[in-house]
C-alpha cells in the first residue's frame, strides 16, 4: 500500500489549498506534506488496506501510530 499523503486525504485539506498551520501552499503542487495528518475516511482506508502483519501488531496496540504509519511509509 502506498499512502497518498496529499490535501486530499489530509485531516487539514481542501479542494484547493493546503490548511495546515502557516501554509500558503497550493493543493495542485504538493506531492507530500509534512505537516500531514490522515482524515478519518483516509484513517479507515489505510487500516482496512494495510498488509496484515503491519495491521495486526498496531491492532493488537503492540506499536504506535507513529510507527505504524513509518513502517507503512517504508513499504
Amino acid at each position: 500500500m502506498k499512502l497518498n499523503m496529499t490535501c486530499e486525504t489530509c485531516e487539514f485539506g481542501s479542494n484547493k489549498s493546503c490548511c495546515a498551520e502557516n501554509s500558503k501552499k497550493i493543493y495542485q503542487n504538493i506531492t507530500e506534506c509534512d505537516d500531514w495528518g490522515a482524515s478519518l475516511e483516509y484513517y479507515s482506508e489505510i487500516i482496512d488496506n494495510a498488509p496484515w502483519y503491519i495491521k495486526e501488531p498496531y491492532r493488537r496496540c503492540h506499536i504506535s501510530y507513529d510507527k505504524f504509519m513509518d513502517l507503512l511509509r517504508c513499504k
